[in-house]
């Protein structure tokens, strides 16, 4: 997660801690290659060319409201800084830019054509923004021990949709080891979506041996969880 600087990287957990480098990561080395290679094989606007330029994004060609990447230009078959890159948008109701260069945000349902203009050149790729309610986590800050009786803080920070009502609720949810709820946090967002840092101030119930954490939203009557890495959903608890 670009932009957080070392206090980020050295007080949350992420996928990347416990796993290595995150899934998005691997897809942008590894799938925005193949691509590359797919695009050569099928003769397609002979992009080994230097006066080709190419838009790459990892979440081509969909990509829903709220939800955000990086895309990335592409010249002679080569990956280039996408920060040197003049990014723009035929539409920022459907999805808009960010700094740094080739962030991509979708902002409301429809088609939107993501250009880039470097070194005289410009490529462009159209993606599709699609409104529906979603959650994920991406990453978890906690205490290193959890003790019974003690007060300690989870922060979980994410990303969320809302496309079926006006409102939804978004909480963060502590259970123990038999599920019982020990404390819910909770924050009203509106239609659209976008990131989410919820924070849950809690003490450690003296029976406890592990406590749970796990992002929830609810639209309507409908209530969604986030996926939850296995690592980071349930902790040890110690007296």
């Amino acid at each position: 997660m670009e932009g957080h600087g070392d206090p980020w990287r050295t007080s949350w957990q992420t996928l990347a801690d416990k796993e290595g480098p995150p899934p998005r990561g691997r897809f942008i080395l590894g799938s925005l290659a193949a691509a590359l290679l797919l695009t050569q094989a099928c003769g397609a606007s002979s992009p080994t060319s230097p006066s080709t330029l190419q838009v790459l994004c990892p979440i081509s060609p969909s990509l829903l409201v709220g939800q955000s990447d990086f895309c990335y230009p592409a010249q002679g078959g080569v990956l280039v800084d996408r920060t040197q890159a003049t990014w723009s948008t035929s539409d920022p109701t459907i999805a808009r830019l960010d700094l740094p260069g080739g962030h991509v945000i979708g902002a409301g349902a429809g088609q939107v054509v993501i250009s880039a203009l470097y070194m005289g050149q410009t490529g462009s790729i159209t993606l599709t923004v699609v409104a529906k309610d979603w959650l994920d986590e991406e990453a978890v800050a906690f205490p290193g021990v959890f003790k019974q009786g003690a007060t300690v803080v989870i922060t979980a920070q994410g990303s969320y949709g809302v496309a079926s009502a006006d409102t939804g609720q978004l909480s963060l949810v502590i259970t123990d080891q038999t599920g019982a709820v020990v404390n819910i946090e909770s924050q009203t967002v509106s239609r659209g979506g976008g990131s989410y840092l919820l924070k849950n101030t809690f003490t450690v119930p003296a029976t406890a041996t592990q406590v749970c954490q796990v992002p929830m939203l609810q639209v309507g009557g409908t209530t969604i969880s986030a996926t939850v890495n296995s690592s980071l959903h349930c902790f040890a608890v110690t007296q």
